[in-house]
């Protein structure tokens, strides 16, 4: 894919593969942060805790904390009765639950915007400033930050598709890495072209470089949408994998250069 692999490729070929194994082992080591959903959180303390070992029992409703009425599952950000009392955060939503989208890699960004700015709209200070009591407040501010980590998860491609993977038993770990030779001397290339670049001033080049970077990813985002629209996890989960390199060193580069982009 890039310019310089075939020349590469006739260097000693022993030196190449331990090269390529050093960089993979410490290619494991550089991750994503995705938030984990659903994400709980401990009332009394504020925080979040870890979903895996608390999630609820099966059940068909809760009530509400305040008025008591049943509530229906998922729970909603607000109780359906007259005053609309904002409730916990669902420790079983995922991200498309919480921002009410269709769970599908492919989403309508515009609708996701609509969607966050409705619920930011709902759970505004200003709402609480006068008529909330304290506990009412707190809980707009965990569904707050619920939203927003749902939100960046569903805008970006990566992080969509890691939160995709680990809501269907697949979750991409430090471990995850690509047995692909070409594939990992292809990213080898990459980042000592981003290293040779680092501290010049080859503008030109780094912007030529990202184009590179972008376009490779964007190959891969559409591999992970074929593959998430057939419910093919393996293609999903090796086209992650692989865009999360990409997105390592279009992280570097931008590191080494901001104004690129």
């Amino acid at each position: 894919m890039f310019r310089g692999l075939q020349s590469l490729c006739r260097v000693n070929f022993d030196n190449v593969r331990q090269r390529v194994s050093a960089f993979s082992a410490t290619a494991r080591t550089c991750r994503v942060q995705v938030p984990v959903f659903p994400a709980a959180r401990d009332v009394c303390s504020n925080r979040h805790i870890t979903t895996s070992h608390h999630r609820r029992k099966p059940e068909s409703s809760i009530s509400c904390w305040q008025c008591g009425d049943e509530i229906g599952l998922p729970i909603p950000i607000r109780c359906p009765c007259s005053k609309k009392v904002i409730q916990p955060v669902d420790p079983n939503a995922d991200a498309f639950t919480i921002m009410s989208m269709p769970r599908s890699f492919t989403v309508d960004l515009k609708a996701l915007q609509e969607s966050y700015r409705t619920l930011q709209r709902i759970l505004h200070p200003d709402n609480f400033a006068h008529s909330g009591t304290d506990r009412e407040k707190m809980l707009a501010d965990d569904q707050s930050s619920s939203v927003n980590e749902a939100n960046q998860t569903l805008k970006d491609p990566l992080k969509r598709g890691l939160h995709m993977l680990e809501t269907q038993g697949r979750a991409v770990t430090e471990e995850s890495a690509v047995d692909d030779m070409e594939f990992l001397m292809e990213i080898m290339e990459v980042n000592e072209s981003i290293e040779h670049l680092t501290g010049s001033e080859q503008h030109e080049e780094m912007k030529e470089l990202m184009a590179q970077i972008k376009g490779a990813s964007e190959s891969y985002i559409q591999d992970a949408e074929a593959a998430f629209s057939a419910g093919d996890l393996d293609a999903a989960f090796a086209a992650i994998v692989r865009l999360r390199y990409y997105d390592n060193c279009k992280r570097k580069l931008h590191d080494a250069s901001p104004l690129v982009r």
